[in-house]
């Protein structure tokens, strides 16, 4: 079986949809069902993720008189690609089908850009406005992340529920439990290990963080000042007025924003956390709660869309909506012993259920059900 896959999002930082496609284009190739893979990048097929990776690193300068010799190359180029998306089975594992791709299939991560197209960019939305419907015209399957999103694609787009199936994401191996004696690291956040409550997010409305700072603000005063808030995630759309929160909390000293955090810094906020916090409006799948179950370490979630179905009953499902109610589980979390190693086992437990490598081979699944209706 030949599988072409849409590699753009590897260009980018590996986050999220470009950790995903990541992990596809570097696992597919040694799968026992497939044939041959190639990356489609740029109009362009690419040997492996590592040379499209470089591909978004390089920032080349080409001379006057070499414009015609790469006219010719880009020509030759494109033509390679047409070919090669007419004779295997295309994937878009970031909503869109290439061009070249008569047809195919598509991985649907959500539909925030309808539900709430103000945390993305005017560019972003120009794309789904020009392209989206042609994709799904030509698109013969969709995979989601969880149910949740499979019933809403359903309803949204009127899609049967047979050409939608539903593939949970992975979590690292390098997410997991760790001893504490590793902390010297968290003394450059003025940090120690068990010693604050988490939140791996980007800093936008559907997000909710703003709800949780005032939630937590609410707290004890010897409680948040013994287990400060560590908000860890990039700055989104409409998000000053959260931003000037998380500033408050930061002058009166109950809050951290450690800025950029490195992915071996970041691996071990989550293990040596005392909680995890993640009251998000709106997920298609919600990694960093996976990550942080995985890390040993108790969650607190919102009851919305997917989220209660990935945590699989390990942590505390609040409505974000109501504060007393987020409070009490803010304290709790921090507090009841006998609630949190309940929920890291069950945490730790539901995570095993996200392994990349099942992912890889659910997908392999669909592509050899599709590949047989051709």
């Amino acid at each position: 079986m030949k599988i072409t896959l849409e590699a753009s999002p590897i260009l980018h930082t590996l986050t999220g949809i470009g950790r995903y496609t990541w992990e596809l284009a570097t696992r597919l190739s040694y799968h026992p069902e497939i044939d041959d893979v190639a990356l489609y990048v740029r109009n362009e097929i690419v040997c492996d993720a590592e040379a499209v990776m470089k591909m978004g690193q390089e920032k080349k300068q080409y001379p006057l008189w070499s414009k015609p010799i790469r006219l010719t190359k880009r020509f030759l180029k494109r033509r390679h690609a047409y070919n090669r998306c007419h004779h295997s089975l295309v994937h878009g594992p970031n909503y869109f089908l290439p061009s070249c791709a008569e047809s195919g299939i598509i991985t649907v991560h959500d539909l925030s850009i309808y539900r709430y197209p103000q945390t993305h960019p005017l560019e972003r939305i120009a794309q789904f406005e020009k392209n989206f419907d042609a994709t799904l015209r030509r698109a013969s399957h969709i995979i989601t992340d969880s149910e949740a999103m499979r019933r809403e694609i359903i309803n949204f787009f009127g899609w049967s529920d047979e050409r939608i199936s539903v593939i949970g994401l992975g979590v690292a191996p390098e997410f997991k439990p760790r001893d504490f004696d590793n902390q010297f690291f968290l003394n450059r956040y003025g940090l120690i290990a068990d010693g604050y409550t988490l939140c791996v997010s980007t800093i936008e409305p559907r997000k909710n963080i703003d709800k949780l700072l005032s939630a937590y603000r609410i707290l004890p005063q010897n409680l948040r000042n013994r287990f400060p808030l560590v908000i860890i995630g990039g700055i989104g759309w409409h998000a000053e007025p959260i931003v000037e929160q998380i500033e408050v909390g930061v002058r009166e000293g109950w809050v951290i924003r450690p800025g950029f955090v490195p992915e071996h810094d970041l691996l071990l906020f989550y293990s040596h956390a005392r909680l995890f916090v993640y009251p998000s409006a709106y997920e298609g799948f919600g990694l960093p709660v996976v990550e942080a179950m995985a890390s040993g370490v108790p969650v607190i979630i919102s009851n919305r869309t997917s989220l209660p179905e990935v945590a699989q009953g390990a942590g505390i499902v609040i409505e974000p909506d109501d504060q007393t109610e987020f409070v009490m589980a803010l304290q709790r979390g921090l507090d009841d012993e006998i609630w949190r190693a309940k929920a890291k086992s069950n945490g730790i437990e539901a995570a095993r259920n996200y392994t990349w490598e099942k992912c890889v081979n659910e997908t392999v699944n669909v592509y050899q059900k599709i590949d047989k209706q051709r």
